[in-house]
């Protein structure tokens, strides 16, 4: 038994000493191919055939019409419109569509060959749209709106649902409405905008959950923004200002439906259905928020130089508010109400029963002024 053990231990190292042989002798043929001379310079392109050619495929110029067919292969479709393209265009960055809504047609013959397909619109240096209708330009899914900041100026109001984006760009006298489509994926977002005499309107109309809605780095003046329904849309960096003082334009509120009303008592910002508001700003205005949604939390949030601050009528966190030259009432809350990390003391803030109806009170003493039903008003 013991010898067979030993006969058999020998064989494998026999085995395994063959083994390294065969392989050291592929290296050594791979060695004379790359380096058949190792006292020599070998590792030259001039003197090995090898490297030689590989040298020759790296001087080689790259060719362009395959590199233009890769960039197109992984790029993002994209439609241009400049002011001064022509009806016979094809919407290429040489020939551009004269129009927003022929882009939008083109887009959506497109997506009829690639349902899934994203594409760009992008808006060159102008103005578009038309402002003499108020039916408002469709952005379809897959799409985003792309201008030039604010030398891009659009003047009909624009409609997204899900799956789309509009960012850089100014719309006048107008805004946008986003109407989310219920169990649709793909988020609605809207970016780097600005909004004048206009609204940003955001409403779901069914009970179903809705794509992920953001708002971000926008500035609004005599404009306002209207939530509806349960999109519970995030809302940041957002710079509104009113028109306290101002008799040219007097802006009350958005309608559900997207269009203005005219009027000078109601806020800027209208919360009937939940959000989520961070850093904002909102000067000379008469009201600055209205809610009557459950569940909005607005987090620092500044309101400076107006009439009244918050009337709240359903139930609202606010996180960091801070009321500053505010003249009639700051907050007057008539639901639950959440203070935390208030810029003021509250416990030196004027409490009233009865919120201050501007024209009937004479201005309370101090900016600061907590009025209705006080006793829901919870301090952390």
């Amino acid at each position: 038994m013991v010898v067979k053990q030993v006969r058999n231990a020998i064989f494998a190292g026999l085995s395994g000493a063959v083994v390294i042989m065969a392989f050291a002798n592929n290296l050594h043929d791979v060695a004379q191919r790359w380096w058949p001379n190792p006292f020599q310079d070998s590792l030259s392109p001039d003197t090995n055939p090898h490297l030689n050619a590989i040298a020759q495929a790296a001087d080689t110029p790259p060719n362009p019409n395959l590199l233009d067919r890769l960039q197109a292969l992984t790029s993002t479709p994209t439609f241009y419109v400049a002011a001064d393209g022509t009806d016979q265009s094809d919407g290429t960055a040489n020939a551009p569509f004269p129009t927003l809504s022929q882009a939008i047609t083109a887009v959506t013959a497109a997506q009829a060959k690639e349902p899934q397909a994203q594409f760009i619109i992008q808006l060159a240096a102008g103005t578009y749209g038309d402002a003499n209708t108020s039916e408002p330009l469709l952005i379809p899914p897959g799409v985003t709106l792309k201008g030039q900041g604010t030398a891009t100026t659009v003047k009909q109001s624009l409609q997204l649902s899900h799956n789309s984006r509009v960012e850089q760009l100014v719309l006048n006298e107008t805004g946008i409405l986003i109407r989310p489509q219920e169990n649709a994926t793909g988020e609605v977002s809207v970016e780097q905008v600005s909004i004048t005499r206009g609204f940003l309107t955001i409403k779901a109309a069914g009970p179903l959950p809705t794509p992920k809605i953001q708002v971000k780095h926008v500035t609004m003046a005599d404009s306002c923004i209207l939530v509806s329904g349960v999109a519970k849309p995030e809302i940041r960096d957002v710079q509104m200002r009113g028109n306290v003082g101002v008799d040219d334009f007097s802006l009350a509120h958005c309608s559900e439906n997207g269009l203005l009303a005219s009027g000078d008592t109601m806020p800027l910002i209208q919360l009937l259905g939940a959000a989520t508001l961070e850093n904002i700003l909102v000067s000379n205005t008469n009201l600055a928020i209205f809610n009557q949604s459950e569940g909005s939390v607005i987090k620092n949030l500044r309101i400076v130089n107006s009439l009244n601050g918050i009337e709240n009528r359903g139930n609202l966190s606010l996180d960091g508010p801070n009321l500053e030259n505010v003249s009639y009432t700051g907050i007057c809350n008539h639901g639950s109400l959440t203070l935390q990390r208030p810029g003021f003391d509250p416990t030196t803030a004027i409490t009233t029963p009865q919120c201050l109806v501007p024209g009937l009170d004479q201005p309370p003493p101090s900016p600061i002024n907590l009025a209705g039903n006080l006793d829901t008003i919870k301090v952390n």
